[in-house]
């Protein structure tokens, strides 16, 4: 018999599910037996405490994340727990204001502050200070992140720009991935989880925690199965991957330390795409095998006259095999970062980095010509955060400088006030400027027959020879550009009830757009206009379709956050984010229809988006979340609005080990969140989902 309450077909029901989930659990809460000790779970700690979670993001220094003056969030891993999340991208849809889709299985939409794309390239995503930003496409291949879930200490996201301390492609956020010290992961912990649609995992960690070396070492392998394809049968978006990593800490005497630490990966993903070759535009089943390792060492001296100096070198290998694309990419990081001792009122830090990257690509379906390229970057910031009125006003002034080839010298300044008017409010405000640099696809791509070349004397093409169209990089596409004016209040109106507040308006310039370039035969490469007779000789005419700067753009909107603890055990958070852009047009006209890519990009964000969580702890032994999210429609990925929910059920029955049942998309049997802009990939809908996750430490 099937449960009629999986099925709300509205958003009334859909709050009628969460109201009622919440009300059983905390009525569950109060009739249970008060247990000897409290749980220390999210759902205890009081908001002045949760306003007390360190940052290290805004300032790259630890503060308290009510005294950041940007919109941060903090994903603790209590959070992530309660979520029942089993992946990154998961977890990052607790963050308010985040634009998160899942476009399949293994592929995600991530962006902050507009601009969502399978390749949101206007985001930078790190981890223990590792970019997992490729400069290929110029965003993040999702599959292949992944750590230790257990082992995350906490993420912490910043919507807005961040490129005066992090660099070139902080252009509207950063999202930093932060795991727990060695000290902190001692003994045994292994995990698992089994659920409908072929989904399984299981994981263990050792680790010792005592004496001067420190250190952990993990291993993990993981299975998703595939969804709902466009035509309303099984996908082959399914998802695997294997992992193992270690980390080592070394405390020396001094105040100087040491962290090793190193993971090495392989996995595979699926995917229907879209055979343009085929009269029916049928798909077929493509598959990315992907593997990587990498390794960061970080040194670190602390000494009160001279401040903290901070060291640390990464090495990163990635390989990447798919059926339009392949690709080896090597990355060398170097960067200091020095934390002077107080002056007075003055908090001054300063660092620089250098980078070096190079890949080596294969053509399948895209050719990226040269196919083999290295690039440099150098960059130096400095920083230094004023405090006045005592510690009531701070005033944060930094820049950097930045220089590669492919964005020659830029300047990056931004200015963050921060105004404690009493204990409970603070007003904050900033003015930043940054830049994003180009992919290697923006400047050097090459995809031939985009769309099925036209035969000769054919409808659309009166020439004696096939007619196709092309799309071209452009090598000196320049750094986009940004101005951003942000404006924030938290307050909390008494120990229960809080609001964090952000709003923004941003300028774009010099943003990527397309143009048609004129006619040209190939192979001699002369444009039909400078020889209109080249026609009779060329085996191919091409009309190339280039990235380019061309359009101007304006984003704005609010972030609005509210905390409300009912009672001990129970929290409640509500948030809500809006946001709208408006763009210089940018229409091409391919003769038999004319596509605007700037309205196609607007389209893929939503304009709306809210979040309701309910936190319960009953006693120490169980657990019970729900979660409610809405989406506004994504008019040009043909993505409906939709109203889904979560919830996750966990029992301790004993010290260390905890059994959970979490229902995931519970109100339709299937939606769609995203349609790749990326044109290969085919429409994919998200199924409902249930899993049995077991996590047992000593």
């Amino acid at each position: 018999m099937t449960a009629t309450w999986l099925r709300p077909n509205s958003l009334r029901q859909g709050l009628s599910l969460f109201f009622a989930l919440s009300l059983i659990a905390i009525g569950s809460a109060h009739a249970a037996k008060p247990a000897a000790d409290a749980s220390d779970d999210l759902a205890d700690l009081s908001l002045e405490e949760l306003g007390n979670l360190p940052v290290s993001t805004v300032s790259k220094t630890t503060q308290r994340a009510n005294d950041a003056a940007a919109a941060v969030f903090v994903i603790t891993q209590d959070d992530i727990r309660r979520s029942g999340a089993t992946s990154i991208p998961e977890a990052l849809r607790l963050v308010p204001g985040l634009q998160v889709a899942q476009i399949n299985s293994n592929s995600w939409a991530i962006s902050a502050r507009g601009f969502n794309s399978r390749f949101a390239n206007r985001l930078l995503v790190l981890m223990d200070g590792r970019t997992l930003y490729t400069l290929t496409f110029g965003g993040v291949f999702w599959d292949a992140q992944d750590t230790m879930i257990e082992d995350i200490e906490r993420i912490e996201v910043v919507r807005g720009p961040g490129s005066a301390l992090w660099g070139a492609n902080a252009f509207n956020g950063v999202i930093n991935i932060i795991t727990k010290d060695a000290a902190q992961t001692g003994g045994i912990i292994a995990s698992g989880h089994i659920g409908t649609g072929g989904r399984s995992h299981l994981g263990a960690r050792f680790g010792e925690s005592d004496g001067p070396v420190k250190w952990r070492v993990f291993g993990k392998s993981f299975a998703q199965g595939s969804n709902t394809n466009y035509l309303g049968t099984e996908g082959n978006d399914d998802w695997r991957q294997s992992r193992i990593g270690g980390r080592a800490d070394i405390d020396f005497d001094g105040g100087t330390a040491l962290r090793i630490s190193a993971e090495a990966y392989r996995g595979s993903s699926g995917s229907d795409i879209w055979n343009y070759s085929s009269p029916s535009l049928a798909t077929i089943a493509g598959r990315d095998e992907f593997s990587g390792a990498f390794g960061i060492v970080e040194w670190t001296a602390t000494d009160d006259n001279l401040g903290r100096v901070a060291v640390r070198g990464v090495i990163d290998h990635t390989d990447r095999d798919s059926l339009i694309f392949d690709e080896r990419r090597d990355t060398y990081d170097l960067e200091v970062q020095h934390n002077l001792p107080a002056i007075a009122q003055h908090h001054l830090m300063w660092g620089g980095s250098a980078r070096h990257t190079a890949d080596s690509t294969n053509r399948t379906t895209i050719a990226v010509v040269p196919a083999d390229a290295e690039l440099n970057t150098f960059s130096g910031f400095l920083q230094d955060d004023i405090a006045f009125f005592g510690d009531a006003l701070h005033a944060t002034v930094g820049a950097k400088v930045e220089h590669s080839d492919y964005i020659g010298t830029q300047l990056m300044p931004n200015l963050r006030l921060r105004y404690n008017v009493d204990e409970e409010t603070v007003l904050w405000g900033a003015v930043s400027q940054g830049i994003r640099s180009a992919s290697r696809l923006e400047r050097d791509v090459r995809v031939s027959d985009a769309i099925p070349p036209l035969p000769p004397f054919s409808p659309g093409n009166p020439t004696p020879a096939p007619l196709g169209l092309e799309i071209w990089g452009d090598p000196n596409f320049a750094p986009e550009r940004l101005r951003a004016f942000e404006l924030g209040l938290r307050h909390r109106f008494h120990d229960r009830f809080s609001i964090d507040l952000a709003t923004y308006y941003n300028e774009y310039s010099d943003m990527r757009g397309v143009q048609l370039l004129p006619p040209v035969c190939l192979p001699s490469g002369v444009a039909i206009a400078g020889n209109p007779l080249c026609i009779f000789t060329a085996s191919k005419i091409v009309v190339p379709m280039q990235f380019t700067n061309l359009l101007s753009m304006n984003t704005w909107g609010a972030e609005l956050t509210a905390t409300w603890s009912p009672a001990r055990q129970w929290r409640l958070i509500a948030s809500y984010a809006y946001l709208n852009q408006r763009s210089d047009p940018n229409p091409v006209d391919f003769g038999f229809f004319t596509l605007d890519f700037a309205q196609l990009s607007t389209g893929l964000n939503a304009r709306n988006q809210w979040t309701l969580r309910s936190n319960v702890s009953v006693g120490t032994r169980w657990d019970w979340d729900v979660t409610l999210r809405h989406v506004d429609a994504l008019p040009t990925s043909e993505a409906p609005a939709y109203t889904e929910a979560n919830t996750r059920i966990a029992w301790r029955p004993s010290i260390g080990f905890e059994l959970a049942l979490v229902g995931q998309n519970l109100l339709h049997a299937d939606h769609r969140e995203f349609v790749s802009d990326f044109v290969d990939l085919s429409p994919v809908s998200i199924k409902r989902s249930a899993l049995l996750q077991a996590r047992w430490s000593f």
